[in-house]
């Protein structure tokens, strides 16, 4: 685990506290709360997530035999997913996205078969209009670990069969060099194209796959945060010309975006909320 990741855990940890308390947290694993629902920011309920979660494929709210439920940890990612966009959960009237309203139905880690046959695409967020839909994938500390593509040998015949040229060759690039991308997750996002080509295909909408990634406050000073954003631009414009939609932000970026054009009343507290808990250096 690199020095900047491990910096970055404590620090997240250091904000539930100042926050919190330490009581917070368990004894034998002193960054993961105690329940699920201590992870959540204010404003956000159990029933926002927990039935969504629960009957994903993550196991992220049960505690194993020797490890704490994943969704515990002051660093997960799915736990950033849920306080972002749970208050649009059951009331997704209320969710700006790009410049995009209207939003009718909404679900954490929608299941979309990618057309292999085995486990299907999870986006952490789904939401829907009557002229778009939105696939979110959400980051906090993944981008710090090194990345390396790998599919299984299924996903040959499914991007003949479902993928854009662009979308084609970058699953080409990515199976001669699966280390194209050291931050970015580019074959994740492949999966999740090819789970929307997949399902969505039906629906008479434009269609947007959405990366929304976290950054420490001095994301500009630490190399790995700088090749990331260098990696996702590079990324995007490989798949520019597709029929879906790839759209990058990060969380910074978005906050800002619903403070200044969402007509939510409760959107300046919520974000808010949001920067209380995870704006911090490392």
């Amino acid at each position: 685990m690199s020095v900047i990741k491990n910096c970055a855990k404590r620090e997240a940890a250091k904000r539930m506290v100042e926050l919190h308390g330490s009581a917070i947290f368990r004894d034998s694993h002193p960054d993961y709360t105690r329940k699920p629902q201590q992870n959540l920011i204010s404003g956000i309920e159990k029933r926002d997530f927990w039935s969504d979660l629960a009957a994903a494929a993550g196991n992220e709210l049960v505690d194993g035999l020797k490890v704490p439920a994943k969704f515990c940890a002051a660093h997960s990612s799915s736990a950033l997913a849920v306080n972002a966009f749970g208050p649009f959960r059951h009331k997704p009237e209320k969710l700006n996205l790009l410049g995009h309203t209207g939003f009718s139905d909404s679900q954490f880690e929608r299941p979309q078969q990618t057309g292999t046959g085995g486990r299907p695409s999870f986006p952490d967020f789904y939401a829907v209009g009557a002229d778009h839909v939105f696939c979110i994938e959400s980051k906090f500390l993944e981008p710090l670990d090194l990345k390396k593509a790998v599919f299984a040998e299924i996903y040959e015949r499914v991007i003949k069969r479902l993928a854009e040229r662009s979308w084609a060759d970058v699953y080409k690039g990515l199976k001669s060099d699966p280390r194209r991308f050291k931050y970015f997750d580019a074959a994740q996002m492949v999966k999740h194209y090819l789970g929307m080509r997949n399902s969505l295909g039906d629906i008479d909408a434009v269609q947007t796959l959405f990366y929304v990634y976290w950054e420490p406050t001095n994301a500009g000073d630490l190399m790995p945060f700088k090749l990331h954003r260098k990696e996702v631009t590079c990324f995007s414009e490989a798949v520019k010309n597709s029929q879906i939609k790839f759209m990058a932000q990060s969380y910074e970026q978005l906050w800002t975006e619903w403070e200044s054009e969402s007509t939510w009343s409760g959107i300046s507290q919520h974000v808010f909320n949001l920067r209380e808990r995870y704006d911090f250096s490392v």
